[in-house]
């Protein structure tokens, strides 16, 4: 459907349009990404052309769904583990340090008998971005809530960013009227974050990169009573497709099924040669 779309809003609307689908090969299904460039003629104020590009995309998108299954494994087994954990007790409204296990200095720098004298020690290495995000979600615990959220500190020592999953359980007292203790346990996060930022700036010099190149490229001529055909095809089309160029020049309509999921075919044909 979305194939259809882009293409309809290329030549309705004279608007740059790309799109990523699957096609059929030798070898299965593989992604590709089309981008499509309207030509407008001032004269008959229409599009008269469609200038195409295609892209093989397969191995960009097996990358992104093997980071996925690593990123859920991820968080399976975080979710079982933390870093460091805490226990805070709340003792006529104010805030003390009952214990403190794992590797909280190695992560945050703070000795653990500084938290014991002054918990609000952590409060005052969080990124100050964050610090208004850990403020609600200790009120919201005081409330009986569950919270898991992300921040950012600074190392006490080296002052370096790192990035902490901070989960807080409520305990209530025994006649559940108020909280009496919270527990806190955090998770190490630095590493999948920085990973994140990594692919994300990636994945933009790759769109920008894919912008100038193509596998291959097409012309779609467009006639005033709205069927077409293609003009031309350039690039490595059989070696994708694993078709031979010929085949999609018009009136070779038989050919779609070879190169589109069956689910498609009627929809590109009706699209591609539309009267």
């Amino acid at each position: 459907a979305r194939i259809i779309a882009d293409l309809q809003r290329t030549i309705h609307d004279n608007v740059r349009t790309a799109t990523e689908y699957r096609v059929k090969s030798d070898h299965g299904y593989r992604w590709v990404r089309i981008l499509r460039e309207p030509i407008w003629d001032e004269a008959e104020q229409r599009v008269i052309h469609v200038l195409g590009t295609v892209k093989d995309i397969n191995s960009e998108k097996e990358s992104e769904m093997a980071l996925a299954e690593s990123q859920q494994r991820y968080r399976e087994v975080t979710e079982l583990m933390s870093d460091y954990a805490l226990s805070l007790m709340i003792v006529d409204g104010a805030i003390k340090l009952n214990w403190v296990v794992g590797s909280l200095e190695q992560i945050t720098g703070v000795v653990p008998q500084t938290i014991l004298d002054d918990p609000s020690v952590l409060r005052h290495i969080t990124h100050p971005d964050d610090d208004t995000t850990l403020e609600a979600d200790l009120h919201k615990t005081l409330k009986g809530e569950k919270t898991t959220t992300e921040y950012r500190i600074f190392h006490a020592k080296t002052k370096k960013i790192c990035w902490l999953r901070v989960k807080r359980q409520p305990i209530w007292n025994d006649n559940h009227t108020h909280v009496v203790r919270v527990l806190v346990a955090a998770s190490d996060i630095t590493a999948e974050k920085e990973s994140e930022i990594a692919l994300r700036e990636s994945e933009e010099r790759y769109r920008l990169v894919s912008q100038l190149i193509s596998d291959y490229v097409f012309s779609i001529k467009l006639y005033e009573d709205l069927s077409s055909e293609v003009e031309w095809i350039a690039g490595a089309f059989e070696q994708i497709t694993g078709l031979p160029t010929e085949t999609i020049y018009r009136p070779n309509l038989n050919q779609l099924p070879n190169y589109t999921p069956p689910d498609a075919y009627v929809r590109v044909s009706d699209a591609v040669y539309k009267k």
